[in-house]
């Protein structure tokens, strides 16, 4: 091999090896667990969450979200916890949430199944859009909900190392009254 090659070589092997260590050198203890200022429940993100809150209302009442985001690469994680001010039939509460969730993203439901966490039940739904491919948890119990979900490009879908280290990490550390 010529001087130019084995400069090449070298610069080519760092450039690979920085960029191995790039997408796959993020260890288990560089995720950061969360845990909501109420103690409510905890979750682990790749970066330092952002947090926000809203309320919004509808002709049923009131509800307060508190939402913790965080994006990694190409991946989006997200979790929204959510108090209503009034009643609404198990079913037809994880059915709007699913619905609202769906609609605002311009998606269209592949797969839902039951699922139960922490006293907590709900659905674990699969939807995609035009851009992304998301993988959602959503758990009820009483007037208090929690949306568990991530959303990455459909290049990306069968990433599952990510999406389920995500969605495993997610605990519910109080139970509703």
């Amino acid at each position: 091999m010529s001087g130019f090659a084995i400069k090449y070589f070298h610069a080519a092997t760092i450039a690979l090896l920085l960029f191995a260590v790039y997408t796959n050198g993020q260890s288990e203890s560089e995720w950061q667990k969360f845990v909501a200022p109420d103690g409510s429940f905890s979750v682990s993100f790749p970066r330092k969450p952002k947090t926000d809150t809203k309320t919004e209302k509808s002709s049923k009442g009131k509800s307060e979200i508190y939402i913790v985001s965080s994006s990694d690469r190409m991946f989006s994680y997200g979790v929204e916890a959510i108090t209503a001010d009034y009643d609404l039939e198990h079913d037809a509460r994880v059915d709007a949430i699913r619905d609202k969730l769906v609609h605002q993203l311009d998606a269209n439901l592949v797969s839902q199944s039951e699922t139960e966490l922490g006293g907590y039940t709900g659905i674990d739904l699969v939807f995609i859009n035009a851009e992304r491919n998301y993988k959602a948890k959503i758990l009820v119990s009483g007037r208090k909900a929690y949306i568990v979900a991530i959303g990455a490009p459909d290049l990306v879908q069968n990433d599952t190392g990510q999406i389920d280290k995500f969605l495993k990490s997610f605990e519910i550390l109080k139970t509703t009254n």
